[in-house]
């Protein structure tokens, strides 16, 4: 094989090499574009279910209250005459009603 062969050949094989890394390159930064949407998904999906998570947890707490407040109301309901139970219920049905 002459100089000018090899010199050719070398040419070749530089030049299939650059565009190997180019197009590592490009593969290495679609991975890496891939991959950080695959993470940002996985943290959002992480704060989603953790704030799920905590307002869950106000709501349950704020229930309990609601009902403990409710509870405390019973006994005072009982004693209210049914005439007024009912004339209660009428009025909160009219206004109810007349909002539809």
């Amino acid at each position: 094989m002459s100089i000018e062969e090899l010199i050719e050949e070398e040419r070749k094989s530089i030049k299939i090499i650059e565009e190997a890394k180019i197009e590592a390159e490009k593969r290495i930064a679609y991975a890496q574009k891939e991959a950080k949407k695959i993470i940002d998904q996985a943290t959002k999906k992480e704060y989603v279910q953790e704030y799920l998570e905590n307002e869950e947890k106000k709501v349950k707490v704020e229930a309990k209250k609601i009902l403990d407040k409710c509870k405390k109301e019973v006994p005072r309901i009982r004693k209210v005459p049914p005439k007024k139970l009912q004339k209660a219920m009428d009025l909160i049905l009219s206004e109810v009603l007349k909002n539809e």
